[in-house]
């Protein structure tokens, strides 16, 4: 039964990702998916650390390198909401929409992709961990395993059942390095983003508020709104857990 709740519990959590992703995706909607999309990784994500270092497996180095990708995330995420937080006050103040040009546009969108993958990256990787299964001594099969002696029967290898273990290891390998890799990117990424310019700001010739950017003014007031839900998490969290520690 336990199983079943924490399957249905991170399918609950991709169907919130993908629509935040789809908002993400839309120009007049991307603040409103990536302040879905910030809350949403980040209660996730803390679920993810709670049942990973809860798991039989939680000395698999996967679980290390999990919890680093979760915590690069975490880091990035805080520096770029700091900085639209930032261009939200500019722009509000200016009642205008949060306008994002040229190379600062550019850093974002890369920024996104990188953000998008490795959740991803993330998610996949623990499903796979999850999925290992108990082996009769009552041991878990390691998520790194190349020992195909199980394949081997009077003799006779089962080249197929081999080729296919092969494959999953190479698959795993690639998607951990790709964790690492495109988390320490992301990092740089989400540092860049940070510097980016709030006194020098986008105003086209004073036009006419359109449909469209009224959409997208309502959108920078909600991002604001989560970025204050985000950090009121941030805060009870370590509030949490240092209650706990002190206990």
């Amino acid at each position: 039964m336990a199983g079943y709740q924490k399957f249905f519990k991170y399918i609950n959590f991709f169907i919130v990702y993908i629509i935040s992703f789809i908002l993400m995706s839309k120009k007049h909607l991307e603040l409103l998916g990536v302040g879905i999309s910030f809350i949403t990784n980040f209660i996730a994500q803390m679920f993810l650390l709670m049942d990973l270092n809860a798991s039989p497996k939680s000395q698999d180095i996967i679980v290390m390198i999990l919890t680093v990708g979760i915590i690069i995330i975490f880091i990035s995420n805080v520096m770029v909401i700091i900085k639209l937080k930032e261009l939200h006050g500019v722009y509000s103040r200016k009642e205008l929409p949060i306008r994002m040009e040229g190379e600062d546009r550019k850093l974002f969108d890369v920024y996104k992709i990188l953000y998008i993958t490795i959740v991803m990256l993330i998610g996949f990787s623990a499903f796979l961990f999850f999925g290992v299964l108990k082996l009769d001594n009552g041991t878990y099969e390691s998520y790194f395993n190349f020992d195909f002696t199980e394949y081997i029967e009077n003799g006779t290898i089962n080249f197929i059942k081999v080729g296919i273990k092969i494959l999953m290891q190479i698959l795993k390998i690639s998607m951990a390095g790709a964790i690492l890799g495109i988390g320490g990117y992301m990092l740089y990424a989400g540092v860049q983003f940070s510097k980016v310019n709030t006194t020098n700001i986008y105003v086209a010739e004073e036009p006419p508020v359109t449909h469209d950017e009224s959409i997208f003014r309502h959108n920078s007031t909600a991002f604001s709104s989560a970025y204050d839900i985000f950090r009121n998490l941030n805060i009870n969290y370590l509030t949490q857990s240092r209650h706990t520690i002190s206990l």
